[in-house]
């Protein structure tokens, strides 16, 4: 009762009196007080204050509203991080497939780093076990450990990489020990580990999702606009590499 008389005083700010924008407001306050908060956290906001204000009928307003709905709707629910699903759905049929199939019934392990992506699906893996592909008719037991990197910098990504990559091996082995790195085709830093760089690693690509954009690469302040559209949009994509020491086989 205290607080909605509150509400009713004719001294309080008239703005006080709805109650849309007090949430919206009031949240803004309160997410301000914690530190290192993304700007998407405000979207909820968005609504509730454009909900405060009555806007003339206008056939181009709704024109503007459906259009940009529709190309927001398709830019984030069809391109932005589209390939993970996907590219998860495929890391058994793309282990499977670069292990020689020369061998017999072996069990293969697999170590895959995302990296600059959402948090991958586990649970789409499923059962990865007796995974049959089309060089082959005996069963592969597949040992698939999955390492979320998230956004942490290149540096940091490759000093994974040298810790887990094992070192040159004889191909007659019984257990097979491979490592592979999903990423986006714009992270450009991935360039000086590709088969033609100089470098102690060596990236292969072997299968790419091309409905793919990470619009957290989108960097307009150093690079600017034209380059940042043409390395985010024109590289657009997301990659599975397998990675090898340099020199192996």
């Amino acid at each position: 009762m205290m607080l909605m008389s509150l509400f009713s005083r004719p001294s309080i700010l008239s703005w006080l009196s709805n109650a849309r924008a007090v949430s919206a407001i009031s949240a803004t306050a309160l997410l301000s007080v914690f530190p290192h908060q993304e700007p998407r956290f405000l979207l909820p906001c968005v609504p509730l204050l454009l909900s405060c204000f009555r806007l003339n009928k206008s056939r181009l307003l709704l024109a503007t509203w459906v259009i940009f709905n529709a190309a927001m709707g398709f830019l984030m629910g069809v391109y932005h991080q589209g390939g993970v699903v996907p590219t998860q759905l495929a890391i058994p049929s793309i282990v499977s497939s670069t292990t020689p199939s020369s061998f017999g019934t072996h069990q293969v392990s697999a170590t895959v780093f995302w990296w600059k992506t959402y948090s991958p699906p586990r649970w789409l893996l499923g059962d990865n076990t007796n995974i049959i592909n089309d060089n082959r008719s005996t069963p592969l037991t597949l040992d698939i450990d999955t390492r979320d990197l998230m956004g942490i910098s290149g540096s940091e990504m490759i000093q994974n990489l040298n810790q887990t990559v094992p070192p040159c091996q004889p191909t007659d082995t019984d257990t097979d020990t491979s490592v592979f790195i999903v990423a986006p085709r714009s992270a450009t830093f991935l360039d000086q580990y590709t088969e033609t760089a100089s470098s102690d690693l060596r990236l292969r690509e072997l299968w790419s999702f091309p409905k793919h954009l990470n619009l957290d690469d989108l960097d307009f302040g150093s690079d600017g606009v034209v380059a940042t559209l043409r390395r985010v949009v024109g590289r657009r994509g997301l990659s599975v590499w397998a990675v090898r020491r340099a020199g192996c086989a």
